[in-house]
Protein backbone atom coordinates (compact mmCIF):
# COMPACT_ATOMS: atom_id res chain seq x y z
CA UNK A 1 0.00 0.00 0.00
CA UNK A 2 0.81 3.47 -0.27
CA UNK A 3 -0.44 6.84 0.68
CA UNK A 4 -2.73 8.54 -1.41
CA UNK A 5 -1.41 11.78 -3.01
CA UNK A 6 -4.26 13.25 -2.61
CA UNK A 7 -4.54 12.82 1.44
CA UNK A 8 -3.49 15.73 2.98
CA UNK A 9 -2.38 15.53 6.80
CA UNK A 10 -3.10 18.34 9.27
CA UNK A 11 -0.33 16.77 12.17
CA UNK A 12 -0.72 17.37 15.92
CA UNK A 13 -4.58 17.71 15.62
CA UNK A 14 -6.92 17.15 17.37
CA UNK A 15 -4.64 16.88 20.59
CA UNK A 16 -0.55 16.57 19.92
CA UNK A 17 -0.46 13.14 19.53
CA UNK A 18 -2.95 12.77 16.25
CA UNK A 19 -2.89 13.55 13.05
CA UNK A 20 -6.33 14.88 11.39
CA UNK A 21 -6.40 13.22 7.10
CA UNK A 22 -8.65 14.36 4.32
CA UNK A 23 -8.53 12.76 1.39
CA UNK A 24 -9.60 15.48 -1.48
CA UNK A 25 -11.13 13.29 -4.09
CA UNK A 26 -13.04 10.73 -1.25
CA UNK A 27 -14.01 13.75 0.86
CA UNK A 28 -12.85 11.08 3.89
CA UNK A 29 -11.73 12.85 7.10
CA UNK A 30 -10.15 10.14 9.71
CA UNK A 31 -8.11 10.74 12.77
CA UNK A 32 -5.31 8.74 13.68
CA UNK A 33 -2.70 7.85 16.67
CA UNK A 34 0.50 8.44 16.54
CA UNK A 35 1.54 4.93 16.07
CA UNK A 36 -0.20 4.46 12.98
CA UNK A 37 0.77 7.51 11.84
CA UNK A 38 4.32 6.42 12.27
CA UNK A 39 2.96 3.51 9.86
CA UNK A 40 1.91 5.52 7.19
CA UNK A 41 5.45 7.36 7.24
CA UNK A 42 7.04 4.08 6.53
CA UNK A 43 4.71 3.11 3.29
CA UNK A 44 4.88 1.23 1.30
CA UNK A 45 5.68 -1.78 3.32
CA UNK A 46 7.30 -4.42 1.98
CA UNK A 47 8.07 -6.92 5.35
CA UNK A 48 5.52 -8.79 7.13
CA UNK A 49 2.75 -6.28 8.86
CA UNK A 50 1.17 -7.18 12.32
CA UNK A 51 -2.38 -8.03 11.53
CA UNK A 52 -3.24 -5.42 13.32
CA UNK A 53 -2.52 -2.73 11.35
CA UNK A 54 -3.21 -4.63 8.35
CA UNK A 55 -6.73 -4.20 9.30
CA UNK A 56 -6.25 -0.52 10.39
CA UNK A 57 -4.62 0.22 6.80
CA UNK A 58 -7.33 -1.77 5.04
CA UNK A 59 -10.18 1.07 6.93
CA UNK A 60 -7.73 3.52 5.78
CA UNK A 61 -7.99 2.06 2.47
CA UNK A 62 -11.87 1.93 2.12
CA UNK A 63 -11.42 5.50 2.63
CA UNK A 64 -9.30 6.06 0.02
CA UNK A 65 -6.09 7.93 2.63
CA UNK A 66 -3.84 5.63 1.20
CA UNK A 67 -4.58 2.77 -2.02
CA UNK A 68 -2.50 -0.04 -3.70
CA UNK A 69 0.80 -0.36 -4.55
CA UNK A 70 -0.49 -1.16 -7.94
CA UNK A 71 -2.81 1.90 -8.38
CA UNK A 72 -2.91 4.35 -11.11
CA UNK A 73 -4.09 7.68 -9.58
CA UNK A 74 -3.59 9.83 -12.84
CA UNK A 75 -6.09 6.76 -14.63
CA UNK A 76 -8.21 6.87 -10.90
CA UNK A 77 -8.57 11.18 -11.16
CA UNK A 78 -9.52 11.13 -15.00
CA UNK A 79 -12.01 8.39 -14.24
CA UNK A 80 -13.34 10.41 -11.06
CA UNK A 81 -13.76 13.58 -13.50
CA UNK A 82 -15.27 11.84 -16.68
CA UNK A 83 -18.07 10.36 -14.22
CA UNK A 84 -18.44 14.01 -12.69
CA UNK A 85 -18.92 15.46 -15.74
CA UNK A 86 -20.99 13.17 -17.70
CA UNK A 87 -23.24 12.30 -14.41
CA UNK A 88 -26.74 12.47 -15.59
CA UNK A 89 -28.39 11.86 -12.67
CA UNK A 90 -29.35 15.75 -12.36
CA UNK A 91 -30.23 18.67 -14.95
CA UNK A 92 -29.15 21.90 -13.92
CA UNK A 93 -29.67 25.37 -15.07
CA UNK A 94 -29.40 28.71 -14.02
CA UNK A 95 -32.18 30.73 -15.61
CA UNK A 96 -31.69 35.10 -15.54
CA UNK A 97 -35.44 36.13 -15.59
CA UNK A 98 -34.14 39.67 -16.34
CA UNK A 99 -30.80 41.76 -17.00
CA UNK A 100 -32.75 44.21 -15.65
CA UNK A 101 -31.87 45.27 -11.85
CA UNK A 102 -32.61 47.81 -9.15
CA UNK A 103 -29.79 48.16 -7.85
CA UNK A 104 -26.14 49.95 -8.53
CA UNK A 105 -24.03 47.88 -7.03
CA UNK A 106 -20.06 49.39 -7.31
CA UNK A 107 -19.00 45.90 -8.60
CA UNK A 108 -21.75 44.80 -10.64
CA UNK A 109 -19.85 41.96 -13.22
CA UNK A 110 -22.58 42.35 -15.25
CA UNK A 111 -22.42 46.27 -15.60
CA UNK A 112 -21.33 45.81 -19.37
CA UNK A 113 -24.11 43.57 -20.61
CA UNK A 114 -27.33 45.68 -18.56
CA UNK A 115 -30.09 45.47 -20.08
CA UNK A 116 -33.54 47.02 -19.73
CA UNK A 117 -35.02 43.00 -20.79
CA UNK A 118 -36.94 40.78 -18.78
CA UNK A 119 -37.58 37.52 -20.09
CA UNK A 120 -40.60 37.22 -22.30
CA UNK A 121 -43.83 34.73 -21.87
CA UNK A 122 -42.84 33.43 -25.53
CA UNK A 123 -39.00 32.65 -24.19
CA UNK A 124 -40.32 31.32 -21.01
CA UNK A 125 -42.33 28.60 -22.93
CA UNK A 126 -39.31 27.31 -25.08
CA UNK A 127 -37.50 27.10 -22.05
CA UNK A 128 -39.51 24.92 -20.37
CA UNK A 129 -39.73 23.13 -23.95
CA UNK A 130 -36.13 22.93 -23.89
CA UNK A 131 -35.54 21.82 -20.65
CA UNK A 132 -38.04 19.01 -21.12
CA UNK A 133 -36.03 17.80 -23.93
CA UNK A 134 -33.16 17.40 -22.27
CA UNK A 135 -35.09 15.29 -19.64
CA UNK A 136 -35.70 13.45 -22.37
CA UNK A 137 -32.06 12.86 -23.39
CA UNK A 138 -30.72 12.43 -20.00
CA UNK A 139 -33.31 11.06 -17.66
CA UNK A 140 -32.27 12.57 -14.65
CA UNK A 141 -33.71 11.72 -10.91
CA UNK A 142 -33.19 15.58 -10.39
CA UNK A 143 -33.90 18.71 -12.02
CA UNK A 144 -32.21 21.97 -10.04
CA UNK A 145 -33.05 25.59 -11.55
CA UNK A 146 -31.90 28.41 -9.96
CA UNK A 147 -33.36 31.79 -10.88
CA UNK A 148 -30.62 34.33 -11.44
CA UNK A 149 -30.59 38.03 -13.14
CA UNK A 150 -29.81 40.96 -12.80
CA UNK A 151 -32.76 40.69 -10.23
CA UNK A 152 -34.39 37.81 -10.49
CA UNK A 153 -37.58 39.60 -8.71
CA UNK A 154 -38.16 41.79 -10.78
CA UNK A 155 -39.95 39.43 -13.44
CA UNK A 156 -41.69 37.26 -10.68
CA UNK A 157 -44.40 36.51 -13.36
CA UNK A 158 -41.60 33.93 -15.12
CA UNK A 159 -40.72 32.58 -12.37
CA UNK A 160 -44.04 31.57 -10.82
CA UNK A 161 -44.75 30.12 -14.64
CA UNK A 162 -41.24 28.13 -15.11
CA UNK A 163 -41.82 26.61 -11.86
CA UNK A 164 -45.00 25.58 -11.96
CA UNK A 165 -44.72 24.25 -14.95
CA UNK A 166 -41.17 22.00 -14.23
CA UNK A 167 -42.82 20.76 -11.02
CA UNK A 168 -45.75 19.23 -13.03
CA UNK A 169 -43.36 18.01 -15.07
CA UNK A 170 -40.96 16.61 -12.60
CA UNK A 171 -44.39 15.22 -10.69
CA UNK A 172 -45.56 13.42 -14.02
CA UNK A 173 -42.05 11.72 -14.42
CA UNK A 174 -41.52 11.06 -10.75
CA UNK A 175 -38.35 12.75 -10.29
CA UNK A 176 -37.47 15.66 -8.59
CA UNK A 177 -37.57 19.26 -9.13
CA UNK A 178 -36.18 22.04 -6.46
CA UNK A 179 -35.62 25.35 -7.23
CA UNK A 180 -33.45 28.35 -5.69
CA UNK A 181 -33.17 32.08 -6.09
CA UNK A 182 -29.76 34.48 -5.60
CA UNK A 183 -31.68 37.74 -5.12
CA UNK A 184 -30.59 41.08 -3.79
CA UNK A 185 -33.62 40.64 -1.25
CA UNK A 186 -35.22 44.27 -1.96
CA UNK A 187 -38.32 42.22 -3.04
CA UNK A 188 -38.51 39.21 -1.01
CA UNK A 189 -42.21 38.98 0.22
CA UNK A 190 -43.66 36.09 2.54
CA UNK A 191 -46.75 35.81 -0.04
CA UNK A 192 -44.54 35.43 -3.13
CA UNK A 193 -41.80 33.24 -0.79
CA UNK A 194 -45.25 30.49 0.20
CA UNK A 195 -46.66 30.87 -2.98
CA UNK A 196 -43.01 29.09 -4.73
CA UNK A 197 -42.55 26.93 -2.08
CA UNK A 198 -45.46 25.06 -3.14
CA UNK A 199 -43.59 24.46 -6.64
CA UNK A 200 -40.53 23.29 -5.15
CA UNK A 201 -38.64 26.61 -4.09
CA UNK A 202 -35.93 25.03 -1.02
CA UNK A 203 -33.88 28.28 -0.96
CA UNK A 204 -33.21 31.70 -1.70
CA UNK A 205 -29.50 33.54 -1.35
CA UNK A 206 -29.48 36.87 -0.23
CA UNK A 207 -26.54 39.29 -0.68
CA UNK A 208 -25.15 41.33 2.54
CA UNK A 209 -21.93 42.94 1.92
CA UNK A 210 -21.35 44.40 5.43
CA UNK A 211 -22.89 46.45 8.02
CA UNK A 212 -25.95 49.42 7.08
CA UNK A 213 -23.31 51.87 6.20
CA UNK A 214 -20.75 49.48 4.45
CA UNK A 215 -23.62 47.40 2.43
CA UNK A 216 -25.41 50.29 1.42
CA UNK A 217 -22.72 52.00 -0.02
CA UNK A 218 -21.46 49.03 -2.22
CA UNK A 219 -25.20 48.02 -3.10
CA UNK A 220 -27.29 51.14 -2.82
CA UNK A 221 -30.81 51.20 -5.31
CA UNK A 222 -30.31 53.16 -8.32
CA UNK A 223 -31.93 56.35 -6.69
CA UNK A 224 -28.52 56.34 -4.02
CA UNK A 225 -30.76 54.95 -1.73
CA UNK A 226 -29.77 52.31 1.02
CA UNK A 227 -31.17 49.35 0.86
CA UNK A 228 -29.60 47.44 3.94
CA UNK A 229 -32.89 47.71 6.34
CA UNK A 230 -35.10 46.73 3.85
CA UNK A 231 -33.42 43.68 2.98
CA UNK A 232 -33.20 42.69 6.68
CA UNK A 233 -36.84 43.43 7.24
CA UNK A 234 -37.43 41.14 4.36
CA UNK A 235 -35.36 37.94 5.58
CA UNK A 236 -37.02 38.45 8.45
CA UNK A 237 -40.22 38.23 7.09
CA UNK A 238 -39.72 34.35 4.64
CA UNK A 239 -37.13 32.74 6.99
CA UNK A 240 -40.14 30.70 8.38
CA UNK A 241 -41.35 30.01 5.22
CA UNK A 242 -37.74 29.27 3.10
CA UNK A 243 -33.99 28.51 3.73
CA UNK A 244 -32.24 31.51 3.33
CA UNK A 245 -28.43 31.34 2.64
CA UNK A 246 -26.71 34.95 3.27
CA UNK A 247 -23.90 35.75 0.71
CA UNK A 248 -21.54 38.40 0.97
CA UNK A 249 -18.68 40.04 -1.13
CA UNK A 250 -15.40 41.51 1.00
CA UNK A 251 -12.50 44.07 -0.11
CA UNK A 252 -10.39 45.76 2.37
CA UNK A 253 -13.03 48.50 2.86
CA UNK A 254 -15.58 46.67 3.99
CA UNK A 255 -14.29 43.17 5.86
CA UNK A 256 -14.17 45.38 9.45
CA UNK A 257 -17.53 45.54 9.05
CA UNK A 258 -18.89 41.98 8.52
CA UNK A 259 -18.39 40.82 11.96
CA UNK A 260 -20.98 43.54 12.72
CA UNK A 261 -23.62 42.65 9.93
CA UNK A 262 -23.08 38.94 11.70
CA UNK A 263 -24.21 40.41 15.52
CA UNK A 264 -26.85 42.49 13.68
CA UNK A 265 -28.49 39.16 12.28
CA UNK A 266 -28.55 37.37 15.38
CA UNK A 267 -29.94 39.97 17.36
CA UNK A 268 -33.09 39.99 14.74
CA UNK A 269 -33.16 36.42 15.76
CA UNK A 270 -31.80 34.69 12.27
CA UNK A 271 -29.80 32.17 13.49
CA UNK A 272 -30.34 28.35 13.80
CA UNK A 273 -32.91 28.47 10.72
CA UNK A 274 -30.80 30.21 8.39
CA UNK A 275 -29.37 28.54 5.95
CA UNK A 276 -25.51 28.88 5.15
CA UNK A 277 -23.69 32.33 5.46
CA UNK A 278 -20.57 32.60 3.04
CA UNK A 279 -18.03 35.59 2.31
CA UNK A 280 -16.05 35.74 -0.78
CA UNK A 281 -13.61 38.45 -2.32
CA UNK A 282 -15.08 40.81 -4.84
CA UNK A 283 -14.00 39.56 -8.00
CA UNK A 284 -12.78 41.84 -11.40
CA UNK A 285 -15.47 42.14 -14.40
CA UNK A 286 -14.95 41.50 -17.60
CA UNK A 287 -15.87 45.14 -18.77
CA UNK A 288 -12.73 46.21 -16.53
CA UNK A 289 -10.59 44.06 -18.35
CA UNK A 290 -11.59 45.14 -21.39
CA UNK A 291 -10.92 48.82 -20.21
CA UNK A 292 -7.57 50.70 -20.45
CA UNK A 293 -5.50 50.08 -16.76
CA UNK A 294 -8.00 47.73 -15.81
CA UNK A 295 -6.20 44.54 -15.43
CA UNK A 296 -4.85 46.34 -12.69
CA UNK A 297 -8.20 46.78 -10.64
CA UNK A 298 -9.12 42.90 -11.05
CA UNK A 299 -8.96 41.08 -7.85
CA UNK A 300 -6.99 37.76 -8.69
CA UNK A 301 -7.69 35.14 -6.62
CA UNK A 302 -8.08 33.84 -2.95
CA UNK A 303 -4.27 33.11 -2.98
CA UNK A 304 -3.27 36.83 -3.58
CA UNK A 305 -2.22 38.77 -0.62
CA UNK A 306 -3.86 38.49 2.27
CA UNK A 307 -7.16 37.18 1.06
CA UNK A 308 -6.85 34.01 1.86
CA UNK A 309 -6.24 34.93 5.97
CA UNK A 310 -8.99 37.25 5.72
CA UNK A 311 -11.51 34.26 3.69
CA UNK A 312 -10.45 32.34 7.24
CA UNK A 313 -10.98 35.11 9.66
CA UNK A 314 -14.48 36.08 8.14
CA UNK A 315 -15.15 32.03 8.84
CA UNK A 316 -14.01 31.80 11.78
CA UNK A 317 -16.05 35.03 12.55
CA UNK A 318 -19.44 32.83 10.91
CA UNK A 319 -18.42 29.88 13.31
CA UNK A 320 -18.21 31.88 16.58
CA UNK A 321 -21.53 33.01 16.17
CA UNK A 322 -22.95 30.26 15.81
CA UNK A 323 -24.31 30.40 11.82
CA UNK A 324 -23.73 27.41 9.68
CA UNK A 325 -21.36 27.77 7.03
CA UNK A 326 -20.44 26.12 3.91
CA UNK A 327 -18.33 22.87 4.42
CA UNK A 328 -14.98 22.23 2.36
CA UNK A 329 -11.67 24.20 1.74
CA UNK A 330 -13.61 27.28 0.26
CA UNK A 331 -13.72 26.31 -3.32
CA UNK A 332 -15.50 23.98 -5.74
CA UNK A 333 -15.45 22.51 -9.41
CA UNK A 334 -15.75 24.81 -12.19
CA UNK A 335 -19.73 24.21 -14.32
CA UNK A 336 -18.00 25.52 -17.39
CA UNK A 337 -16.04 22.45 -18.29
CA UNK A 338 -16.86 19.97 -15.34
CA UNK A 339 -21.06 19.46 -15.56
CA UNK A 340 -22.08 18.44 -19.20
CA UNK A 341 -25.36 19.04 -18.00
CA UNK A 342 -24.95 22.14 -16.74
CA UNK A 343 -26.69 25.57 -18.26
CA UNK A 344 -27.20 29.05 -18.17
CA UNK A 345 -30.05 30.32 -20.19
CA UNK A 346 -29.98 33.98 -20.07
CA UNK A 347 -33.71 36.41 -20.89
CA UNK A 348 -33.36 36.29 -24.55
CA UNK A 349 -32.69 32.49 -24.78
CA UNK A 350 -29.19 32.32 -25.05
CA UNK A 351 -27.01 29.55 -23.43
CA UNK A 352 -23.92 29.58 -22.15
CA UNK A 353 -21.88 27.41 -19.61
CA UNK A 354 -21.27 30.27 -16.77
CA UNK A 355 -23.42 33.17 -14.64
CA UNK A 356 -20.41 35.31 -15.32
CA UNK A 357 -19.98 34.86 -19.02
CA UNK A 358 -23.71 35.85 -19.83
CA UNK A 359 -24.39 38.93 -22.30
CA UNK A 360 -21.12 38.34 -24.24
CA UNK A 361 -21.75 36.50 -27.53
CA UNK A 362 -18.14 34.70 -27.80
CA UNK A 363 -19.32 32.35 -24.72
CA UNK A 364 -22.67 31.43 -25.89
CA UNK A 365 -22.83 27.37 -26.56
CA UNK A 366 -26.48 27.40 -27.83
CA UNK A 367 -30.12 28.90 -27.93
CA UNK A 368 -33.39 27.07 -26.73
CA UNK A 369 -34.89 27.57 -30.31
CA UNK A 370 -32.12 24.73 -30.88
CA UNK A 371 -31.78 21.24 -29.47
CA UNK A 372 -28.05 20.72 -29.88
CA UNK A 373 -25.77 22.72 -28.39
CA UNK A 374 -22.52 24.17 -30.41
CA UNK A 375 -19.06 23.06 -30.97
CA UNK A 376 -17.90 26.20 -27.76
CA UNK A 377 -19.81 23.44 -25.85
CA UNK A 378 -17.40 20.38 -27.22
CA UNK A 379 -14.93 22.53 -26.49
CA UNK A 380 -15.49 23.94 -22.82
CA UNK A 381 -16.59 20.30 -22.09
CA UNK A 382 -13.22 19.11 -23.51
CA UNK A 383 -10.70 21.74 -22.04
CA UNK A 384 -9.31 19.40 -18.89
CA UNK A 385 -7.17 22.17 -17.87
CA UNK A 386 -6.51 19.85 -14.48
CA UNK A 387 -3.82 18.21 -16.50
CA UNK A 388 -1.69 20.90 -16.19
CA UNK A 389 -1.89 21.07 -12.42
CA UNK A 390 0.74 17.53 -12.12
CA UNK A 391 1.21 16.47 -8.81
CA UNK A 392 -0.73 18.65 -7.05
CA UNK A 393 -3.02 17.41 -4.24
CA UNK A 394 -5.59 19.52 -4.29
CA UNK A 395 -6.49 18.85 -7.99
CA UNK A 396 -10.19 17.03 -6.87
CA UNK A 397 -11.29 20.23 -5.14
CA UNK A 398 -10.48 23.09 -7.65
CA UNK A 399 -9.65 21.09 -11.27
CA UNK A 400 -7.47 24.18 -12.09
CA UNK A 401 -9.35 26.66 -10.92
CA UNK A 402 -12.27 29.20 -12.22
CA UNK A 403 -12.27 29.54 -15.89
CA UNK A 404 -14.09 32.62 -15.39
CA UNK A 405 -11.23 34.13 -12.99
CA UNK A 406 -8.22 32.61 -15.27
CA UNK A 407 -9.83 34.78 -18.13
CA UNK A 408 -9.34 37.63 -16.04
CA UNK A 409 -6.51 36.79 -15.71
CA UNK A 410 -4.80 35.76 -18.46
CA UNK A 411 -7.48 36.18 -21.40
CA UNK A 412 -7.50 32.71 -22.01
CA UNK A 413 -10.15 30.03 -20.49
CA UNK A 414 -7.80 27.35 -20.79
CA UNK A 415 -5.17 28.38 -18.48
CA UNK A 416 -4.74 27.46 -14.70
CA UNK A 417 -6.11 30.13 -12.49
CA UNK A 418 -4.18 28.42 -9.59
CA UNK A 419 -5.27 28.65 -5.86
CA UNK A 420 -2.81 26.10 -4.65
CA UNK A 421 -1.23 29.05 -2.52
CA UNK A 422 -4.40 29.38 -0.67
CA UNK A 423 -5.00 26.15 0.40
CA UNK A 424 -1.48 25.85 1.58
CA UNK A 425 -1.89 29.05 3.86
CA UNK A 426 -5.36 28.26 5.25
CA UNK A 427 -6.44 24.86 4.31
CA UNK A 428 -5.58 23.30 7.72
CA UNK A 429 -7.45 25.56 9.57
CA UNK A 430 -10.48 25.27 7.22
CA UNK A 431 -10.61 21.27 7.91
CA UNK A 432 -10.20 21.67 11.24
CA UNK A 433 -13.59 23.83 11.13
CA UNK A 434 -15.06 21.19 9.29
CA UNK A 435 -14.02 18.50 11.77
CA UNK A 436 -15.27 20.72 15.17
CA UNK A 437 -19.07 20.83 13.44
CA UNK A 438 -21.27 18.56 15.28
CA UNK A 439 -20.69 15.01 13.37
CA UNK A 440 -24.01 13.76 11.07
CA UNK A 441 -25.28 10.64 11.53
CA UNK A 442 -23.44 8.29 8.68
CA UNK A 443 -20.96 11.06 7.91
CA UNK A 444 -17.94 10.49 6.07
CA UNK A 445 -15.67 11.70 9.17
CA UNK A 446 -13.93 8.82 10.64
CA UNK A 447 -11.74 7.65 13.09
CA UNK A 448 -8.59 5.46 13.29
CA UNK A 449 -6.45 3.83 15.82
CA UNK A 450 -5.20 6.18 18.22
CA UNK A 451 -2.45 4.00 20.07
Amino acid sequence: MKLSRFTISVPNYPTSEETLLFNTLTQSMVVIGEGLRKTLDKLPLRRNVHPKTCEYLKALQECGIVVGDEVNEDKVLRHWFDQLKYNTSTLEAVILTTYNCNFSCVYCVEQAVKKRMHMTPEVCRRTIEWLEGRLDEINPRRLRVNFYGGEPLLNIPAIKTISRHLNTIAENRGIIFESSIITNGSLLRREVVEDLVQYGLKRVKVTLDGDREAHNRKRPFRSGRGSFDLIIRNVCEVADSVKVNIGGNFDQENIETIPRLLDHLKDQGLGENMGTVDFKPIMGRLGDLRSPGGQNRLCQSLSDGDLAEQYLWLKKEVVKRGFNTPTGLGISLCNLTANNYSVVIDPEGKIFKCPALVGYDEFVVGDISQDELDYRHTEFMTMDVWEKCGDCPYVPICAGGCRFLAYLQTGRLDQIACEKGFFEKVGAELLKLDYEKPKKPNGRQGQGERG
